[in-house]
């Protein structure tokens, strides 16, 4: 016959047991809460909306390089380049969504804007005058 005590020779077994479970449910809960509200943030971020007003970032294009943030999140920008270099710069860029926007080509210490919607993906961003391009003068841009 088997070695058979019954529940209350321990008092605590049922306590423990509930406090166990109650962390398991909360846990649970609050892993559900944090992933539902960032799918929430995250189907908003990738549909821009059209009426926003864009997102300003400035690219110094020096040279042979630029300078500008290499992630952002999507929606709509506008980026203003600015000459920091002593040869005539541009800005062009080409990804999901964007065929070769291009601003017009700029002296040192100018600037000219480009207005684009970024959306999930990976643009290139390079200055098409001259070899520039091929001298370095290019960067990737992670958006997501």
């Amino acid at each position: 016959m088997p070695f058979h005590l019954p529940e209350d020779e321990f008092p605590g077994h049922r306590a423990r047991r509930r406090s166990r479970t109650l962390i398991v449910l909360l846990s649970a809960f609050t892993m559900i809460v944090a992933l539902c509200g960032g799918a929430v943030a995250a189907g908003a971020a990738a549909k821009p909306a059209e009426g926003d007003s864009p997102r300003k970032v400035t690219v110094t294009m020096v040279d042979y390089r630029l300078l500008m943030p290499s992630h952002l999140p999507p929606g709509r920008y506008t980026f203003r380049a600015v000459n920091r270099g002593i040869a005539p710069h541009a800005l062009e860029v080409k990804g999901p969504g964007v065929e070769n926007k291009r601003t017009i080509t700029v002296k040192t210490g100018q600037s000219a804007d480009l207005t684009v919607t970024l959306t999930r993906g990976t643009y290139d961003f390079w200055c098409p005058v001259g070899n520039h391009r091929h001298v370095g003068m290019e960067l990737d841009v992670h958006v997501g």
